[in-house]
């Protein structure tokens, strides 16, 4: 009778210690930090301490009128979403400005990275904070690149450079991701199609 009462016990104990209710959630890792770090995800409670530099950076083109606008692929976060060019990257070893460049370079020429320039030259514009669970600062660049088109990557169906005087006539076929309809909306380029950013805080562009 005793040695049942003990089964039972242990029986209970190993329900209550293996019950999938009392496992933490996991939160998966931006790609650049996957590669850095060699995990998917990790606990919640741990997730702070594998922070991320989010950059956001408005290329300009040889018309420095027109900026450059690329769609998503079809598959993964946003699919088939437009944006400017913009990511997160581990920031162990990096700071903002050189998460920026490593976003241009892996974003607009992975495909010919012989045509990469020797010096991207980018001006700092202030930054922005995502109000979520795990706050994120934005750092928003500006990349004047000379250019009319980029060989493109993987991470990027199609792109084209758009004029500014058109932004707000874009094709209804044509989404825009919340950080960079937001991006633009403080910088006066664009006029706030909805209320789908309230995650990021109010007020305008705060410069550092």
């Amino acid at each position: 009778m005793i040695s049942v009462f003990i089964k039972f016990l242990i029986g209970m104990w190993y329900a209550m210690l293996f019950n999938d209710s009392d496992k933490e959630e996991m939160v998966e890792l931006t790609e650049d930090a996957k590669k850095h770090y060699q995990k998917e995800a990790v606990p919640r409670s741990e997730y702070n301490n594998y922070p991320t530099k989010a950059v956001a950076i408005i290329v300009y083109g040889k018309d420095k009128s027109q900026f450059w606008l690329q769609q998503r692929p079809m598959k993964g976060r946003k699919p088939g979403y437009w944006e400017i060019v913009a990511g997160s990257k581990s920031i162990e070893h990096k700071d903002a400005e050189q998460a920026a460049k490593e976003e241009i370079k892996e974003e607009l020429f992975d495909y010919d990275k012989t045509q990469i320039p020797e010096k991207i030259n980018l001006e700092h514009l202030g930054y922005l904070y995502k109000d979520t669970e795990n706050p994120q600062r934005i750092d928003v660049y500006i990349y004047e690149s000379g250019r009319t088109s980029f060989p493109g990557s993987d991470e990027v169906k199609q792109g084209k450079f758009v004029p500014e005087t058109e932004i707000n006539n874009l094709p209804d076929n044509i989404q825009l991701t919340d950080c960079t309809k937001h991006v633009l909306t403080k910088l006066d380029l664009i006029e706030s199609r909805n209320d789908s950013f309230e995650d990021i805080s109010e007020g305008g562009l705060e410069t550092v």
